[in-house]
């Protein structure tokens, strides 16, 4: 057998400035097999090296483009090869289901591959959890990953192959140094009570070392005492109740222990502390990213300059010119849609749009609940056949092909943070204060997760079934949200080659009822007027209480009312 080689995987045009250029006439098939085929080299260099560099390669390949098939037909011609190089792979997937996809396709023997999850039954896979010092093959989650490396990841001896780290090492999907943290300081004023009859003593500590919103600055460092003895979580439940939501606070001011935290402020949330938890190990590199969305999130700049130990390799892209987005500059926010009749304009809007064909249709909405939730509210105006149109929420539309045929999609508003939570995000990406943060770096962070959350969902349609030459499947996308949000250019970049239209509903019509009613409204605010009884206009339309109700329930006589300025009191109209 020959020597191995010391080989710097950095070489041969993967600088982090380089990206592939598709030439001129090419097909973008040609493009897509060249960064395969570069991926599969690279990931055959590092099994076959000494000592691999340590840098976190980002290889930016859209969504849809056979990511899983990629490792899948690696990961079967090297077996069929007998496994040359004699190392360990382990492959992290952000789901389970995403796991079982890819054992389905790369269909291993069960001898050659272990699973580390905590599901039970999925564990049970391969050679199981604990057989996998045997497995020449490790799947495990992003979650296991960041719970168990601790400080040094080639002392992480639950990951390893034969008693030794694994050699290669790849990272399907986002990957965020550590995860951000960004906690209101009146939340954790609120534990000092409720703690102090337990642990005089620690909550004082608590209180001299994380100040109040009374008297934290913004731009503030503060430092917890590494040594600060915390309540253990079994206490901690003991006091709160196992399903409080104080005990993970408590638990995640324990983890910031040692670590310089930014005092950060936002307009709803009031002053906050900033930080972030299960910082990956810096020797967990080398490792393969994989990400979707690779190409447009700016938490990789900073990642890739401050950091300074990740590099790009080539990337690939869909051509979207298959792609009509059709955008409505229109707020939707969580704030707008507590509104009752902005939230039932935009339903109207919605389900108007979707009941025009029989196609199927993927709404993609905030999680909701109560009375405003626009899930429900759009759901009871589909008239035709229901069980057509699929509903998702914001948290769960990535990872998924369960919709990848469907050609309709319907964005309702998009997935903002808070001001301080794109500020954890610099400071979990780049490793410095979020007082160095600047508002170019800080708004880059925000447009980009914006674009990166409407990749994700976008593509779960047929979008992401491109053809040999790379265009994207045919998909008709209504998006709902402010230009101050998100413009034409933004969706331009992240679909190149799509086209962006306007999106103007028609203002629901007004019944002949509902019209009368609005004119006796404006008719008995006139001259000067600015308010005016519910029964006086009931009385003078000769209607009784419940039928004036049921016309103010309407979200076209709400909306008609508003762009008047009048406001819909408990017992009054009233100009605004």
């Amino acid at each position: 057998m020959k020597p191995k080689k010391i080989i710097d995987l950095t070489l041969e045009g993967s600088t982090s400035s380089f990206e592939i250029k598709s030439n001129p006439g090419a097909s973008v098939v040609n493009h897509r097999e060249v960064v395969f085929k570069d991926l599969k080299r690279r990931f055959n260099t590092c099994l076959c090296i000494i000592r691999p560099a340590s840098y976190f390669f980002l290889a930016p390949i859209d969504p849809g483009s056979g990511k899983t098939s990629l490792l899948a037909d690696f990961i079967k011609k090297w077996k069929a090869d007998g496994f040359p190089g004699g190392e360990g792979v382990l492959l992290c997937f952000s789901t389970k289901d995403e796991i079982e996809a890819f054992l389905d396709i790369a269909r291993l023997d069960e001898e050659d591959y272990s699973v580390q999850v905590r599901d039970k039954l999925l564990a049970k896979r391969g050679r199981g959890f604990d057989g996998a010092d045997k497995a020449q093959v490790l799947l495990t989650s992003h979650e296991m990953i960041r719970h168990h490396a601790g400080d040094s990841f080639e002392a992480a001896d639950q990951f390893f192959y034969q008693g030794k780290p694994r050699r290669l090492r790849v990272w399907d999907e986002a990957l965020s140094i550590a995860d951000p943290v960004s906690i209101r300081l009146d939340s954790i004023g609120e534990l000092h009570a409720l703690l102090r009859p337990h642990c005089e003593n620690f909550v004082e500590e608590l209180e001299a070392c994380i100040p109040s919103t009374a008297v934290a600055e913004v731009g503030d460092i503060v430092i917890i005492p590494s040594g600060l003895d915390f309540p253990s979580k079994g206490q901690a439940e003991a006091i709160f109740g196992k399903e409080d939501t104080r005990v993970d606070l408590l638990q995640k001011l324990k983890m910031l222990k040692g670590q310089k935290l930014d005092i950060g402020k936002d307009r709803r949330n009031g002053k906050t502390l900033i930080g972030f938890v299960h910082e990956l190990p810096a020797d967990f590199a080398p490792v393969f990213v994989l990400d979707g969305s690779g190409r447009l999130k700016h938490s990789y700049r900073l990642h890739e300059t401050y950091r300074n130990n990740l590099i790009r390799l080539q990337s690939y892209q869909h051509d979207y010119c298959n792609l009509t987005v059709h955008l409505w500059d229109k707020a939707s926010g969580k704030t707008n849609m507590s509104d009752a009749a902005h939230c039932e304009a935009i339903a109207d809007a919605a389900a108007a749009k979707i009941n025009e064909d029989e196609e199927e249709w993927l709404v993609i909405t905030h999680k909701g609940d109560g009375k405003h939730n626009i899930r429900k509210l759009v759901r009871d105006r589909i008239k035709v056949d229901p069980s057509r149109v699929r509903f998702i929420h914001w948290g769960i539309h990535k990872a998924t092909n369960e919709y990848n045929g469907v050609k309709r999609v319907m964005v309702v508003s998009q997935l903002l943070y808070p001001h301080s939570a794109y500020g954890a995000a610099y400071k979990a990406a780049s490793g410095q204060s979020v007082s160095l943060a600047s508002k170019e770096d800080l708004e880059a962070l925000r447009r980009s997760e914006i674009q990166n959350h409407i990749l994700q969902g976008v593509a779960r349609s047929n979008v992401r079934n491109a053809d040999p030459n790379g265009k994207c499947g045919e998909a008709q996308v209504y998006i709902i949200g402010p230009a101050v949000t998100l413009d034409s250019d933004m969706l331009k970049e992240t679909f190149p080659g799509c086209s962006v239209v306007p999106w103007e509903p028609a203002p629901k019509k007004l019944t002949k009822q509902a019209a009368k009613l609005v004119d006796e409204i404006l008719h008995q605010l006139s001259g000067g007027v600015t308010s005016v009884a519910k029964k006086a206009v009931a009385e003078a339309l000769s209607i009784k209480s419940p039928a004036l109700s049921r016309h103010l329930r309407s979200g076209a006589v709400r909306e008609r009312l508003k762009e008047e300025g009048i406001a819909c009191e408990r017992q009054h109209f009233v100009r605004v």
